[in-house]
């Protein structure tokens, strides 16, 4: 060492100075200096240790917390019981009532009963508004039933009993798919994660068993009488059911080894299983609070062992959920495993399924690879009952095949008709639909009400619509009540503001068959600026055309079979033919023919009976009947297949339309003539066969476009 020079290693070493003159070598100040840094060292070392035994207590309070108990809901609150020290904890209280929750991590999502909102509130909060809670989903065409976590892969599943729809909302990026529609009034959904299953309780049917990513559906358990709640025992990977409101029964995953577990006097309306332990609610009934009981269960045994009640001190208590499954990840996640393997939303499956597979947002079609999306293109539209549905075109799926929520239609009057009709501006997604008395618009891929957009007078009714996409005109029939007054096709040019209306062409009122003469069946050919319809020829009917402005009217067929409820014409615009529906009945008989009137034929439909709509696109046939949709061959008539529904009984409502939408069918803005500012014209715009102008019935026509 020279001079001054020392070395001051780590604590766990020696300090090294030389044994000649220690005074001399080693001044205070050093040794002062070394103990300092000894101390701080020790200090930093112990600081962290400490944060981290802290942490850990922290995670394990948080794996704890998430694993263990039960929460109850008392309509305002919820409250987190533990049946181990009796002890009860508020982790939520909100100012609206809560119809359904969930809990993930230190999350819990609910919505009001009946809502179409889902929030979400951080425990830690305690006493939190509605209004302060982050949104997670909100569409007023979902009305939350229901719900349920997926820990695994950090999606929601919900259903909504009035449309009987499940839906998976992915709750990183808040976009969600349409799972499944059809089901009968849902009224909960339980999930297995460990498996890949998904259960949904139907009351008055049954108990289904499928994949959660709505796969190899089943129906699980089957009861004539009313099922009213179940739950699942993960651990056993047992299901209990209440049948009858008071008798719990029990049985595996495959629907075996059923047993009678319990049987109450009161009526049970809601229960759960946590570790060895299954509780059940008795609700408040204005003399008692509401009573939460639980009894001892082992897989063999079929009796309730010791059953007692356990006090909640909730007055009010309406639902109960077990805790005991939410911390159980030491089943492997294939979604974790083969990450970013999904363009839009992996989901837990069967296990023969590599245990997962990929879905797509609403909106979105699977491509030919299933992992990645493609926006939809083109699907099926059509009125079922009073619901307007949007399937997507590949048939060969069951799931995700919803482009939109199944959307309520509010006629008021089909007396005339019995039926409505309706026709879709797929580029502006508004959808036109009428009644006797009125034409309403509505969005279907984005949520919006039905408005009026107009009436008929107090002697006429409107009998169907066709719309003009390419220059934004609505056609309709105006049918006279009375032999007095004319039948019209009329059209209104929903582009402008002002809605202007015009005649396109007058009919004489009749007094055969039918609707006595008034126009019917009405389809356009946009691009070759045609207007088809069906209409009464002294004892007989025929098919017309006329152009898209009135200007030339001609038959192209007589003496067609003719029913009122029928939408018997349709247009291939592909081969430039309209079809019709010639005869229907245990036979149906499909005629065609050229634009040019040349070129009839027709074909034999063997499989599909008493045929009351049609459509066609591209090498396919479409048709309906009451209660079923069916495609096939539209050249040969052969090969018809029934998409809906594609399994099981009819449909348990009647198909009023179909039509198939394909939104690439659209001319550019450029060569689109009445694409930009109307075409110069003021009110009508005709953008085929060649653009020209009108006006309404009481004005004229000037040179610039404009009216007078």
């Amino acid at each position: 060492m020279d001079g001054d020079q020392f070395v001051c290693e780590s604590f766990s070493d020696k300090l090294y100075v030389p044994k000649r003159s220690f005074r001399k070598y080693v001044k205070p100040w050093h040794v002062a200096l070394c103990v300092a840094v000894i101390i701080i060292i020790i200090i930093i070392i112990a600081t962290t240790a400490t944060k981290k035994g802290n942490i850990a207590n922290k995670d394990k309070q948080a794996a704890e917390y998430v694993s263990s108990g039960v929460i109850i809901s008392d309509g305002y609150s919820l409250v987190r019981y533990d049946p181990k020290d009796k002890s009860t904890k508020r982790i939520l209280r909100t100012d609206k009532i809560i119809g359904s929750f969930d809990l993930y991590k230190d999350t819990t999502f609910w919505s009001e009963p009946n809502a179409s909102k889902i929030v979400s509130v951080n425990n830690e909060n305690g006493d939190v508004a509605y209004k302060n809670a982050e949104v997670i989903f909100d569409n007023p065409r979902f009305k939350v039933q229901a719900m349920e976590v997926d820990h695994f892969t950090e999606k929601l599943y919900a259903i909504d009993k009035t449309t009987g729809t499940a839906i998976v909302i992915d709750l990183k990026t808040k976009q969600y798919g349409i799972l499944l529609t059809d089901l009968k009034q849902p009224h909960d959904i339980l999930l297995d994660a460990t498996k890949g299953l998904m259960f949904i309780l139907q009351p008055t049917e049954s108990i289904l068993r499928l994949n959660m990513d709505g796969t190899s559906l089943i129906e699980l358990i089957r009861y004539s009488k009313y099922i009213s709640a179940m739950t699942l025992d993960h651990k056993n990977k047992m299901i209990y059911w209440i049948n009858d409101y008071n008798t719990i029964l029990r049985s595996d995953y495959l629907g075996l080894n059923r047993a009678h577990i319990f049987k109450d006097q009161i009526f049970i309306i809601s229960l759960t299983v946590s570790d060895d332990q299954l509780f059940w609610l008795w609700p408040s009934n204005g003399v008692h609070n509401a009573t939460l009981w639980s009894c001892r269960i082992q897989t063999n045994d079929t009796t309730c062992q010791s059953h007692q009640i356990q006090s909640i001190g909730l007055a009010n208590a309406t639902s109960v959920k077990s805790l005991s499954h939410r911390g159980n990840f030491d089943v492997s996640n294939p979604c974790i495993r083969h990450k970013n393997i999904c363009q839009h939303m992996c989901l837990l499956s069967s296990e023969f399924n590599a245990g997962r597979s990929c879905a797509c947002h609403v909106g979105w079609e699977s491509r030919s690879d299933p992992r990645s999306c493609q926006p939809v293109k083109e699907f099926l539209l059509y009125v079922l009952g009073s619901t307007v549905r949007g399937r997507i075109l590949n048939f060969q799926k069951d799931t995700f095949t919803e482009v939109f929520f199944p959307t309520a239609l509010n006629t008021k009057s089909l007396n005339k008709k019995g039926t409505v009709d309706f026709d879709y501006d797929p580029h502006n997604d508004v959808f036109y639909v009428s009644d006797d008395v009125h034409v309403y618009q509505m969005n279907l891929r984005h949520p919006s009400n039905q408005t009026i957009l107009l009436t008929a007078s107090s002697f006429h009714y409107i009998e169907d619509l066709a719309f003009d996409w390419l220059s934004m005109n609505l056609y309709y029939s105006n049918c006279s009540k009375f032999s007095n007054n004319t039948h019209f096709l009329h059209a209104m040019n929903v582009r402008e503001t002002n809605k202007f209306k015009r005649t396109v062409r007058s009919f004489t009122y009749r007094d055969g068959f039918g609707l006595k003469g008034c126009p019917y069946g009405t389809v356009i050919d946009a691009s070759e600026g045609n207007v088809f319809f069906s209409a009464e020829e002294s004892f007989f009917r025929s098919i017309y055309r006329t152009t898209l402005n009135g200007t030339r009217l001609k038959m192209d067929s007589k003496n067609i079979d003719y029913v009122h409820q029928y939408r018997i014409l349709a247009i291939d615009h592909e081969e430039k033919r309209f079809y019709w529906i010639h005869r229907s009945g245990l036979e149906t008989r499909i005629r065609n023919v050229g634009f040019d009137g040349t070129d009839e034929n027709y074909v034999h439909v063997m499989t599909v009976s008493n045929a009351r709509t049609i459509s066609v696109y591209k090498d396919w046939m479409f048709l309906s009947n009451d209660l079923s949709i069916w495609r096939g061959n539209k050249a040969t008539g052969k090969d018809f297949q029934r998409v809906i529904p594609r399994s099981g009984s009819d449909l348990s409502e009647p198909v009023s339309a179909i039509k198939i939408v394909d939104l690439t069918l659209r001319a550019p803005d450029d060569k689109n003539s009445c694409g930009k500012n109307n075409g110069g014209c003021e009110q009508f715009c005709y953008a085929s066969p060649k653009k020209t102008c009108g006006c309404v019935d009481d004005r004229n026509l000037r040179d610039n476009g404009h009216c007078y």
